[in-house]
């Protein structure tokens, strides 16, 4: 949780100009008037926050107390007596100090924050880097509660992306062990490996491969490594680390309207974006050790060690390790879906708006799989180690047998030649088509997808 603010500090921020969302006159007023209370909560005078607590305590509803909630988050070391009382007149709970608790109570609840609060937060939020109070603006349309909006520790860009970063040949890679994982991605013929252990220091690259334009996202928090194609509608986006999170998922933003997207749905959650019912295309992004990606790609190009930034590029999951090791999400999750826990990794896809996962330990032992994701037949092939999964279009075609790597055999015995892009039938002339899916932890990929169907073994 980050470190308290000084109060002066915030309070000079919450005082400054800032542009009020338009409403009719009354509304105007009640707006600034509860606006006027929430920025009370943080006064220096313990005057003015009695007289804040009071007032929400003659007025306030459960509306009101997703700002007591970031008051907490913010200022744990000071909250008064006040605010437990006027908490659990608000909620009808006692859950102390403990802030996940909180969040995850109020965020299962059906309600609606007063309007004021989008200007609060945005104007809390600006205390702390300007840039925030651009990502919320209060007037900006929304998918999604901004009381589930959480800072996460960081700056915008304090986790800086790699834009059209150098890149070697495989020969030259000499500072990836074959063990070390990548993310690996063929397009248009040209093959492309990012390696772990440097986007765990920098979760996002915006790349160019077969002649595309497409950003890699990687959210440590949600273990996720999610690959799209970055053109739409005539427009090149490119991607940042916003420092902001919501339920314990990694919010990215576009360098040309700082607009809000979520990494894992590819979707503008928040900002004029979202106004353009816009969804990135996915590509079939896989996690592969280094050694069987180079086997596979010998002439493949990965992104080079030499970034710019002086990082300590060693592990593959960088600071993030023990966070790996563990079983906790860092940050509180509202819905979670107890078919698996919580850090259980699986293999995700949305195929006709159908959503599907595969954990990853259901599948350990099968190298291959005929499956279907609603009405669609579809082949997965696992790796030898278990980290990498590849979907594929199966049509009316049953596979019965892996040969290699590069060789299946179908149930009538056709060989059948595997690449990244897609099947080819070795004498028939067939072909099917990769689809694209990626890994995720469980509870990260369900935060966006609820509507997931499990496979069952």
């Amino acid at each position: 949780m980050p470190k308290p603010i000084a109060f002066a500090f915030v309070v000079a921020a919450l005082l400054a100009p800032s542009v009020p969302v338009p409403l009719s006159a009354q509304a105007q007023i009640q707006q600034d008037s509860t606006l006027a209370v929430f920025i009370d909560l943080l006064s220096p005078e313990k005057a003015v926050r009695k007289a804040a607590y009071a007032w929400l305590s003659e007025n306030g509803t459960l509306a009101h107390a997703p700002a007591l909630l970031d008051v907490l988050y913010f200022q744990k070391n000071r909250i008064p007596n006040d605010w437990f009382r006027v908490m659990k007149h608000l909620t009808g709970r006692q859950f102390s100090m403990q802030w996940p608790r909180w969040m995850q109570w109020l965020g299962k609840q059906n309600f609606t924050p007063v309007p004021a609060y989008a200007q609060f937060k945005a104007l809390l939020y600006r205390s702390i880097d300007p840039a925030f109070a651009v990502f919320l603006k209060p007037s900006a349309p929304s998918t999604i509660r901004r009381d589930e909006i959480v800072w996460g520790g960081v700056k915008k860009d304090g986790i800086p992306a790699l834009t059209l970063p150098a890149l070697v040949p495989a020969e030259q890679a000499d500072y990836l062990d074959d063990e070390n994982l990548v993310f690996g991605l063929s397009l248009n013929g040209a093959a492309r490996a990012w390696p772990m252990k440097i986007l765990s220091w920098h979760e996002m690259v915006n790349d160019t491969v077969g002649g595309e334009a497409v950003s890699l996202t990687y959210c440590t928090l949600c273990g996720a490594a999610v690959a799209y194609k970055t053109t739409t509608g005539g427009q090149v986006f490119t991607f940042g680390s916003s420092g902001l999170l919501y339920r314990s998922n990694k919010l990215m933003y576009d360098h040309q309207t700082s607009t809000l997207w979520s990494s894992l749905a590819g979707r503008p959650v928040l900002g004029q974006l979202v106004r353009e019912n816009i969804t990135l295309e996915r590509l079939p992004v896989v996690t592969s050790t280094w050694g069987e990606w180079r086997k596979r790609h010998p002439q493949t190009l990965v992104l080079s060690i030499a970034t710019g930034f002086d990082r300590p590029y060693k592990g593959d999951h960088g600071a993030y390790r023990a966070y790996f090791l563990s079983g906790r999400t860092m940050f509180p999750v509202p819905w979670q879906d107890t078919r698996l826990s919580a850090k259980n990794r699986i293999f995700g896809m949305i195929i006709d708006g159908v959503q599907k996962a595969w954990p990853l330990k259901w599948l350990r032992g099968k190298r291959l799989l005929n499956d279907r994701i609603g009405s669609r037949p579809v082949l997965l092939l696992t790796g030898p180690h278990g980290h990498s999964v590849r979907a594929y279009e199966r049509g009316g075609v049953h596979f019965s047998e892996i040969i290699s790597d590069s060789e299946l055999i179908d149930s009538e015995g056709n060989t059948w030649l595997v690449s990244e892009e897609h099947l080819q039938q070795k004498t028939g002339g067939q072909s099917l088509t990769r689809l694209p899916g990626h890994i995720a932890f469980w509870f990260g990929w369900y935060a966006f997808f609820p509507e997931t169907r499990l496979w069952e073994k």
